[in-house]
């Protein structure tokens, strides 16, 4: 993909924990569409996994999934900005992220960061 520019929202909470959380991430690109994913650190999925296990959800932690799941061993602005853009460039993004509807008002429910 030659241009690159894109915006990052960060959907829920202002702040996570980067070793071990997980975070909806929309991407935005210059023509207008966005896409979502939600970006994992692994330690995080174990911690679900260990969850699923004691609540019985997905079979007592026989297995996890979620739609549009991107993992990285740290969960930071930098990381998930990285991410987005080598995936833009190898285009990986489009098979990785989901597009979403066009919205009118995207609201300020979460931190946006362009390049």
């Amino acid at each position: 993909m030659k241009d690159l520019e894109f915006t990052l929202k960060t959907m829920g909470l202002p702040s996570w924990d980067p070793e071990e959380d997980n975070v909806d991430v929309v991407v935005t690109l210059p023509d207008g569409r966005r896409f979502a994913a939600t970006f994992f650190t692994l330690k995080n999925v174990q911690l679900l996994f260990t969850r699923n296990r004691a609540t019985g959800e997905c079979l007592h932690g026989l297995y996890f999934w979620s739609a549009n799941m991107i993992l990285v061993e740290t969960l930071t602005e930098d990381t998930i900005y990285k991410s987005v853009k080598d995936m833009l460039e190898t285009e990986e993004f489009f098979t990785a992220f989901a597009e979403l509807r066009p919205l009118e008002d995207d609201g300020d429910d979460g931190a946006a960061r362009g390049r």
